[in-house]
């Protein structure tokens, strides 16, 4: 077992007091030694293998210098964005902090002795919550009632938030599918309306249709619908008499069935049908890139860092919602319709 080195040794063999070292190694600017002998601390302090003790930073200033993330046991209730991930992991580094994960069940997140002792159990000094859809009540009062810093994740809650502005992303993706000349445009989605972003998608949907002068047209569900069905009901809507000369989708996921019915149809992408969806990266996975509002899971990943950074800094002022806008990429999906 190699034995840890400790202050006492080094400021022993520079011949410095034990405070002053622990200035200069702290990056105090007040050490109260020269350039030269505090680059000496330094390298004695490296060739021993000094490494500081986290538990006695923590006594010493109240902090673990690391976050805590939250996420639910259950998969669909997870953001699934890598890029998001990394970000906070790079934000956090470029913080000095460290990161530690927790996936925990509803049992856990709602329990009255448990939530209360998360931050000194973890050693963390606040929470980020990627906990997306349906969230318990029980667990958000808990951590309330505690005056747990925390941030919540691609959730719109009434502060300490941020998340994508979902409303303003698929308005500027009716509008642009309006400006195309297509004013036969529906919103489809084959997936059951668990997370805030549906709702919010249709919503800017309608409120361009309906400022437009126009009917919306919905295919929605409310539950997910198997995916050997989806082609049936995509082929079904692309084949009626009326049929609409643009589909804007919840998710990229939805896409893919009218692209295959299409191509069924023999109708052409985008002459005869253009398709617009969401998605948090360019995608081309059948050849073509399809139009798309890009998610910003960087940035969502980024701000949720610095949000809480803030919310430790004053744990009891709330701060309030920030949504984050979409990036509009028109892709080779979208076109003037071949008619009205």
């Amino acid at each position: 077992m190699i034995k840890k080195v400790t202050i006492s040794q080094i400021a022993a063999e520079v011949g410095l007091a034990k405070s002053t070292v622990s200035c200069v190694l702290n990056g105090k600017a007040n050490a109260g030694v020269s350039a030269a002998r505090a680059a000496q601390v330094l390298e004695v302090a490296k060739r021993l293998n000094y490494r500081p003790s986290a538990a006695a930073r923590a006594m010493r200033t109240g902090r673990f210098n690391a976050m805590g993330m939250i996420l639910s046991d259950k998969a669909d209730k997870i953001s699934p964005f890598i890029e998001m991930w990394r970000a906070i992991l790079d934000q956090l580094h470029h913080s000095g902090m460290g990161l530690t994960v927790g996936q925990l069940p509803d049992k856990d997140l709602t329990n009255e002795g448990f939530v209360p002792r998360l931050l000194g159990e973890w050693a963390v000094d606040g929470l980020l919550v990627d906990y997306v859809a349906e969230m318990p009540e029980r667990m958000v009062q808990l951590i309330r009632e505690h005056h747990i810093p925390s941030v919540w994740i691609n959730n719109r809650m009434p502060f300490d938030c941020v998340y994508p502005d979902d409303i303003d992303a698929f308005r500027r993706a009716t509008r642009h599918l309006l400006g195309l000349g297509h004013s036969k445009i529906a919103y489809v989605t084959f997936h059951r309306a668990h997370h805030y972003s549906h709702a919010d998608r249709y919503a800017g949907y309608e409120q361009e249709m309906q400022a437009a002068g126009l009917t919306p047209r919905a295919m929605r569900s409310d539950v997910t619908i198997p995916r050997e069905d989806r082609l049936v009901r995509a082929r079904a809507l692309l084949a009626q008499s009326d049929r609409p000369t643009a589909i804007l989708t919840w998710e990229m996921d939805d896409a893919y069935p009218f692209m295959l019915a299409a191509a069924h149809l023999g109708l052409s992408v985008p002459g005869d049908l253009s398709l617009m969806t969401a998605h948090h990266e360019p995608t081309n996975e059948l050849g073509v890139m399809v139009g798309h509002v890009r998610l910003p899971a960087v940035e969502l990943g980024r701000e949720a860092v610095k949000i809480l950074l803030a919310k430790v800094a004053t744990p009891d002022t709330p701060i309030p919602p920030k949504a984050l806008p979409f990036t509009l990429e028109p892709g080779a999906t979208t076109g003037r319709p071949t008619q009205p």
